[in-house]
């Protein structure tokens, strides 16, 4: 093994995308700027592009000519090596594109820098060259939150004239020519200048709790932003942004649907005594109605006005007579388990806690309130921007 100091295995770990040579282009640059050598390489690649890294590494066999050209020490890298990322159901991402993919990302690629740091007789080299630019940013933010001492965070730069050009994947001993950019001209792959930059960060894993670290395996990218912020502003506000029909607080942002969005509102606004959710509070139209004043300013869809047999036009006037119909429990249930579990998802315990909807029992009635008002949390209505 390429020993460092006190580390027994030395492990490059790197996000590729559709341009699998910069694994090659940064063990070469490794090598020339004299720095440990890999024992291992972990890639990280999504399911689409998994096939373009095997056939260049393996089948076009340009990681073997690289060790061979330069006399590489031996490194240990198999198809077991390339990681897809998965989701929390174990599908694998293909082109990443969704908002749930690109959490998927950051929790696989967060935890996959957790497991490598929490062996102690390693040394990670984290490379940030290739793959998306969402898949960089967290594997930077990974190995800030992280990284230990002798962690390494890197990037590589490829000369001009071969940047982005398909075959070249290190510069050859040999003179090696090749199609240039968009197939025009030919280019040497030897004279390919590849240069190593080593980027300096914020190792923040020493000022952390160990509870905090610990915990990361098994939270979210969401979550673990959170814990972050809160580690750090204990005394935070939730956001309530109508437009967006989002609560956004710690640097998180819960996204809820116009029925949701409404119902937390109103139940907030119901200040902290909440609802007694008695049989005459349910039947009584004048909460159907308040509650549809506010659902009323983030979304018009019709089949919440006739789930209630309620006027569109009468609740904007502030005419709650004519609703025909009360709040059936089984609604009232389902938009606080919804709205709970989309806090629950995205937030910590102790911070889902303190901003989720809790009920109690009362003489055999359920109240059911914020929590904001009991844990003492900011609370900002952002409402849209009235037009001139």
């Amino acid at each position: 093994m390429n020993k460092n100091n006190d580390c027994f295995e030395n492990i490059l770990l790197i996000v590729t995308g559709a341009s699998p040579q910069v694994l090659t282009e940064t063990l070469y640059a490794i090598h020339k700027a004299e720095k440990p050598f890999p024992d291992r390489v972990i890639a990280i690649t999504t399911e689409s592009t998994k096939p373009h890294l095997m056939k260049g590494l393996f089948r076009d066999a340009r990681l073997a000519q690289l060790k061979e050209q330069y006399k590489l020490p031996d490194l240990q890298m198999t198809e077991d090596d390339i990681y897809l990322i998965a989701d929390k159901n174990g599908r694998f991402l293909d082109k990443g594109n969704s908002e749930e993919d690109q959490e998927a990302m950051a929790d696989f690629i967060t935890r996959t820098v957790a497991e490598l740091t929490a062996q102690e007789n390693t040394c990670i080299h984290a490379s940030i060259a290739g793959g998306r630019k969402t898949m960089a940013f967290y594997l930077g933010y990974a190995m800030s939150l992280l990284g230990r001492s002798q962690d390494k965070l890197s990037h590589v730069f490829v000369n001009d004239e071969l940047e982005f050009v398909r075959d070249f994947w290190f510069p050859t001993i040999e003179d090696h020519w090749v199609t240039g950019k968009n197939g025009q001209d030919e280019v040497n792959c030897k004279e390919g200048v590849i240069t190593l930059a080593e980027i300096p960060f914020v190792r923040m894993r020493n000022s952390l709790d160990s509870n905090v670290i610990d915990s990361i395996i098994n939270t979210s990218f969401c979550q673990q932003v959170s814990k972050m912020n809160q580690y750090f502003d204990k005394n935070f506000t939730l956001s309530l942004s109508v437009s967006t029909k989002s609560l956004d607080l710690l640097g998180v942002s819960i996204k809820l649907t116009p029925k949701e969005f409404a119902f937390y509102w109103w139940l907030y606004e119901e200040g902290e005594q909440g609802f007694l959710r008695s049989p005459a509070a349910y039947e009584n139209t004048d909460n159907v109605g308040k509650y549809l004043s506010y659902y009323i300013q983030v979304s018009t869809d019709a089949r919440i006005f006739s789930t209630f047999g309620a006027d569109e036009l009468a609740i904007k006037a502030g005419d709650y007579s004519d609703i025909e119909k009360g709040i059936p429990n089984d609604w009232f249930e389902q938009n606080i388990s919804k709205i709970n579990h989309e806090i629950e998802t995205k937030l910590p315990v102790d911070v889902a806690n303190r901003v989720k909807i809790d009920s109690k029992w009362e003489n055999r009635i359920r109240r059911s309130a914020v929590n904001v008002y009991l844990t003492e949390v900011n609370v900002h209505i952002i409402e849209p921007k009235q037009a001139c």
